[in-house]
């Protein structure tokens, strides 16, 4: 293996590989103090295949606690170099390659991104007891054709700001590249959403749903999709996918799918559909023996994983949506597994040297497809609705889709909270939407409505029978989406400041030009009131109080779990506690 090694000021990068043949050239690009961009360029006489190469740099271990990558689930504290943990693989359908490091009070110390969002990059990073943080980033693992030049850029940034400042600068340097210019996201994406999966599983029907119609609108619900077990009837193993493919409505449970969903837009909601994009199961005769030996998978006794690099498969899937969303009307699509587009074993395309394929690379080919999808739902419904789910959520992968929703953890507030964070903090303006929410009907309201704070800077998607809630829960849930929808913009669109991730994230501000809004989740914690701003604090918590730190004297209007005013109390300058109900709020500053 080469090596080459390159400076700048007290920094030292090392670009390992096989570098005989390019001619290599490095570039330092100050934005700022402290902010850098650093070019990468390999020039080669002849067409030659990319090597895989390793740039690798040390950061000095100083004040450094805590960590943030886009990883789902997320840990948020250090991992030792050596650990399997400091490993991090990112592409198109797969995190992203970016890597933050700052204190506990979310001070920033380093934070870094590769250029190449698209292809497949491991980072390996993490401190060792040699007191550096050890930085090693791998690209070109995958086969590419062969080219002429590699360019690549890392954004170095170790300004001392809030680590948040930090990756929205990441978000936005990713941004100012043609080639992942995000897909303009529609002002539905923002409004709460009504989902058919944790309630109804599989065992779904129009009329179960219709049934939910009215209850989801007066609750404030403006979408419906409709999940799994649509398209066919009985029983199939959870999680086999053995019934994808042969795609139509089970007439048993949806006899007359385009009424069904002008049922849903005469109410007007808007309805999307969910398609598992890579799988054809067993059990779909026609498609799953029309697509025998163009399957990734080795094993497909049960359910075939497609190929996108065969352009009939490509063609196949992008008219299928198509159909549906053009005959049926529909408002958007739930495109669900794009991370499962991966061999499971030898890639098969190398026994018969690539036969049938247009395209060698498979990421390339899901690219592609991808795009296909996009352009040609885009000339049947310009603000179509395109839902992808964690952990295909990078900055290259926001051309295709314009809601990124949190992976899947029914039940689970805490990883709720933590995966529509971590997901806002590096998304820009895409919409960022909850897993489904659930709970008892059991519960209290004020328990019930912690569902919906904990993902409050998110969009809401509500998974519970509506019809079967009692009558204070859904008086708690049309206040709480209604909240939402009032306070969209500063709750999803401005600024972020999510506090002590390795803590999940128990304080949170999101902060505009005239609003902020504050969300607390643990007791003790003290919040700031800002000045010169609506300032709603909302107690995400099961005590009734919070505790405040004010630079002037003032008053709180306090309001309960529905909305009602609950008083106000004045507040004296410094630290003071303020009565608050659980799961209610207090405002100031108007």
């Amino acid at each position: 293996m080469d090596q080459k090694t390159f400076q700048t000021g007290t920094q030292i990068y090392e670009l390992r590989g096989s570098l005989s043949g390019w001619h290599i050239s490095f570039r330092e690009e100050i934005r700022t103090e402290n902010l850098y961009v650093i070019h990468f360029e390999l020039n080669a006489e002849t067409e030659t295949a990319p090597p895989e190469l390793k740039v690798a740099f040390r950061h000095p271990q100083r004040d450094i606690q805590v960590r943030w990558t886009p990883e789902c689930p997320a840990t948020h504290h250090l991992f030792q170099y050596w650990w399997n943990g400091g490993q991090i693989r990112s592409s198109l359908c797969c995190n992203a390659p970016v890597f933050s490091y700052f204190n506990l009070e979310g001070e920033n110390r380093l934070t870094y991104a590769v250029s190449d969002a698209s292809g497949t990059v491991l980072v390996h990073t993490g401190p060792t007891e040699q007191s550096y943080i050890i930085n090693e980033i791998v690209l070109y693992r995958d086969a590419a054709p062969p080219v002429r030049q590699i360019k690549f850029s890392l954004l170095t940034d170790r300004r001392p700001i809030h680590y948040s400042e930090s990756l929205r600068g990441v978000s936005d340097w990713y941004a100012e590249n043609p080639a992942y210019l995000p897909a303009p996201v529609p002002e539905a994406a923002r409004r709460p959403f009504y989902s058919t999966w944790y309630q109804f599983q599989r065992d779904v029907s129009a009329s179960l749903v219709e049934k939910e119609f009215e209850a989801a609108v007066s609750c404030n619900l403006k979408a419906v999709i409709l999940d799994d077990g649509w398209n066919y009837s009985g029983k199939t193993e959870p999680g086999t996918f053995a019934h994808a493919g042969d795609w139509a409505a089970a007439p048993e449970k949806f006899s007359d799918m385009p009424a069904h969903i002008r049922k849903a837009h005469a109410l007007g909601m808007r309805y999307l559909l969910w398609f598992p994009v890579p799988f054809t199961g067993s059990l779909a005769k026609h498609d799953y023996s029309r697509f025998q030996g163009k399957f990734l998978n080795a094993d497909s006794t049960v359910c075939g994983i497609l190929d996108p690099r065969f352009p009939e498969v490509r063609e196949y899937l992008v008219s299928l949506y198509e159909k549906f969303v053009g005959e049926w009307d529909l408002d958007g699509l739930k495109l669900d597994f794009i991370d499962s587009f991966s061999f499971t074993g030898d890639d098969p395309a190398l026994k018969d040297n690539y036969a049938g394929r247009d395209i060698h690379s498979l990421p390339e080919a899901v690219e592609t497809l991808l795009a296909e999808i996009i352009a040609r739902l885009k000339r049947l419904k310009p603000e179509i609705l395109i839902e992808f789910r964690q952990k295909y959520i990078g900055p290259a992968i926001r051309r295709y889709g314009n809601i990124f929703r949190a992976g899947d953890c029914a039940m689970d507030l805490l990883e709720n909270r933590v995966r529509t964070l971590d997901l806002r903090l590096l998304s820009g303006n895409t919409a960022v939407h909850s897993d489904m929410l659930i709970w008892s009907p059991e519960d209290t309201p004020e328990i019930a409505a912690l569902q919906i704070l904990n993902v409050i800077f998110s969009t809401p998607q509500i998974s519970c029978t509506l019809t079967e809630l009692p009558a204070e829960h859904l008086r708690m849930l049309a206040f709480w989406m209604d909240f939402c929808i009032r306070h969209s913009k500063t709750l999803q669109e401005s600024p972020l400041y999510p506090e002590h991730p390795e803590l999940s994230y128990p304080l949170v501000t999101a902060k505009g030009d005239e609003e902020a809004v504050t969300a607390v989740y643990k007791t003790g914690e003290v919040v700031p009131v800002l000045p010169n701003l609506r300032h709603i604090i909302l107690n995400a918590k099961h005590t009734g109080e919070l505790l405040i730190d004010a630079e002037a004297p003032g008053t709180f209007r306090i309001f309960n779990v529905f909305g009602e005013p609950a008083g106000e109390t004045a507040f004296p300058c410094g630290l003071s506690r303020v009565p608050v109900p659980p799961s209610g709020f207090a405002v100031c500053g108007e």
